[in-house]
């Protein structure tokens, strides 16, 4: 799955964003700051011109049902990429950088695609 995120992503160009380092929890007891599934730490380095998030997926949340979890894992990580895109539009807009949301939420549906093909593979 990381392979297929950062496959997609490698063709994403954006001006304003050379980098992108996503970090991925699967708890949400892993410290205070994480409380259960979401988006957390968002940040933006102009400088660098590298933005930095953590996603947290909740593990009461897993089924142990292979194909169940699998299939709640592409949702999650799709709704949070999608929402994620949200926040690098409002973090730039205050730059006054644009930033191609429609090409990111394409890169964000060929993910989950991939990711989907994937899971019908097993």
């Amino acid at each position: 799955m990381r392979k297929i995120i950062k496959d997609t992503f490698t063709s994403f160009e954006n001006e304003a964003v050379t980098m992108f380092k996503v970090t991925l929890f699967f708890d949400g007891d892993i410290s205070s700051y994480y409380n259960g599934t979401g988006i957390y730490q968002p940040r933006y380095y102009n400088v660098k011109k590298e933005y930095v998030v953590s996603f947290c997926i909740d593990r009461t949340q897993w089924t142990g049902n292979k194909e169940k979890d699998l299939n709640y894992f592409i949702f999650t990580i799709t709704s949070l990429m999608i929402k994620n895109g949200d926040l690098i539009l409002n973090k730039l807009a205050k730059y006054k950088y644009a930033f191609d949301i429609n090409s990111y939420k394409h890169c964000v549906d060929i993910c989950s695609k991939k990711m989907n093909d994937i899971v019908n593979e097993i």
